[in-house]
């Protein structure tokens, strides 16, 4: 399910737009996610699919790389890393899950070249990995796309590069979650 939009960020100190940040329980994003969840729930139980959440796979961090880069005010590695560890644990309170895995999709950089930012929220993720239980990094190799050319603009991959991306995070999934007891 997809609940945010383009330029979406985890630390909402600009006045960009309100309605794109995950940064407060209040947010049109967490509302959105919430409501997503329960009618996949409820179409699932209408229809007698047996089902079990048991992770989320996350992606996102270009905006904070950006803004830091800028020199936006409020927007520094540990501004991104707290929210995001706050909106982890708000997914796990929101979905009654606390134990809730979370993948984590390592964020590369702009072809144009590594900045502090991109480096700074690429640090702030595996730190966050390291620090959070349940959390891991579900694939990394994202950094290396603007030198192997899979980057389509400044932000998003060519498909080959999603290709790339989406099996090794299966792969680590799979390995996580063979050791998941059965629903």
């Amino acid at each position: 399910m997809t609940s945010s939009v383009g330029a979406t960020g985890v630390v909402s100190s600009d006045n960009y737009n309100a309605d794109n940040f995950w940064s407060d329980n209040t947010g049109v994003l967490d509302e959105r996610m919430a409501l997503e969840v329960q009618r996949a729930r409820q179409w699932m139980l209408s229809n007698d699919v047996a089902h079990t959440v048991r992770a989320i796979l996350w992606l996102q961090g270009e905006y904070e790389a950006n803004r830091i880069d800028d020199g936006t005010t409020g927007y520094t590695k540990s501004a991104y890393k707290t929210n995001t560890k706050n909106l982890f644990n708000r997914f796990r309170s929101m979905l009654n899950l606390p134990n809730l895995n979370i993948f984590m999709f390592q964020i590369a950089h702009k072809p144009t070249g590594d900045t502090t930012g991109y480096q700074e929220v690429r640090a702030a993720q595996s730190e966050i990995v390291s620090e959070m239980e349940n959390v891991y990094m579900a694939s990394n190799i994202q950094k290396d796309f603007p030198d192997d050319g899979k980057m389509q603009d400044d932000f998003h991959y060519t498909q080959e590069g999603y290709n790339d991306m989406g099996r090794e995070g299966a792969a680590t999934v799979a390995s996580v979650a063979s050791d998941w007891d059965s629903p």
